[in-house]
């Protein structure tokens, strides 16, 4: 098994939600999780320093980068599973310049729309995500069932707090001046619960797997700062420019074609397959041709 736990120098651009990728395995520490679910807890924060809210994308990247570093976060096929690609493990792209999956945070309970520390929240990937397994969510979920190793996979259930629940609740907590990602629920007052941190396992094909790990890895938040809501709310880009009447849409197509790419499209400049950052499939379909219509003159 391939083990890395390298740090990365610091990514000044972006805030910082903080983690260490790492490979080793985390000593599992059966302790009683404390529910510290409070209005009082702090807000965590985006890359503008604005409060993470609920509704609302982002995409989580690592803080710093190296040779050995990484991008965005993702979903990717394992191969754990012979007779099928489903479900699927959150990874972190081997491309630094790739950006992954935009994501929401729901927490457990709903204090004005707004993501606090130490909080128990479901993380779910973007609506696109869920169509590359049939019928499965997109939400995170720890599964402990994999070589002994405690892997954070796809196929996690949203909302319903409790014991049939517990392995889909994560925590954002503050470490020095960063975040990092942690795994200890408090939504079961009965349970008794593996806690850890999340960090990275390179497994032996070099996919780099979120995992409960002794190192947490640091990471950042930045905000696509698309508004999930009706067609005709307003959604403002991470590159700063304002578009009108688009939701998810928009946000599916960001994600699966990369910004770049629908740039081009709209300029009616040639792409190459290098502008393309997400999947081959669908980035040119009549829905998509009715969008960049709607679209070109925000990209201007």
């Amino acid at each position: 098994m391939k083990k890395t736990n390298n740090p990365f120098p610091f990514l000044s651009t972006f805030l910082i939600i903080l983690s260490t990728f790492t490979t080793t395995p985390n000593p599992i520490l059966l302790v009683t999780a404390q529910n510290s679910t409070s209005p009082n807890n702090p807000a965590v924060l985006d890359t503008q320093n604005h409060t993470l809210q609920t509704g609302q994308y982002y995409y989580i990247l690592p803080a710093t980068t190296i040779t050995t570093g990484g991008g965005g976060l993702k979903l990717a096929s394992t191969g754990h599973n012979a007779t099928t690609a489903c479900p699927l493990a959150v990874v972190q792209d081997q491309n630094e310049l790739n950006k992954g999956l935009p994501l929401t945070f729901s927490p457990v309970n709903l204090t004005n729309g707004v993501v606090r520390v130490s909080t128990d929240l479901n993380i779910k990937f973007t609506s696109r995500a869920e169509t590359v397994c049939d019928g499965e969510s997109s939400v995170w979920r720890l599964d402990e069932s994999i070589g002994g190793e405690r892997f954070v996979m796809s196929g996690g259930v949203e909302g319903n707090p409790g014991r049939e629940t517990l392995s889909n609740w994560f925590e954002i907590e503050k470490f020095d001046d960063d975040y990092k990602l942690v795994f200890c629920p408090t939504v079961c007052d009965i349970c008794r619960v593996a806690c850890g941190d999340i960090g990275v396992y390179v497994d032996e094909n070099g996919t780099r797997r979120l995992a409960v790990s002794e190192v947490p890895l640091k990471v950042i938040v930045i905000i696509l700062a698309l508004t999930i809501g009706s067609a005709s709310s307003s959604a403002r880009l991470w590159s700063g420019k304002w578009l009108d009447c688009f939701d998810l849409l928009l946000l599916d197509y960001l994600a699966m074609c990369g910004l770049d790419y629908i740039r081009r499209l709209v300029a009616n400049l040639p792409i190459g397959p290098s502008a393309r950052l997400g999947s081959s499939d669908g980035c040119v379909n009549s829905d998509f041709l009715t969008f960049l219509k709607l679209a070109k003159p925000a990209f201007k």
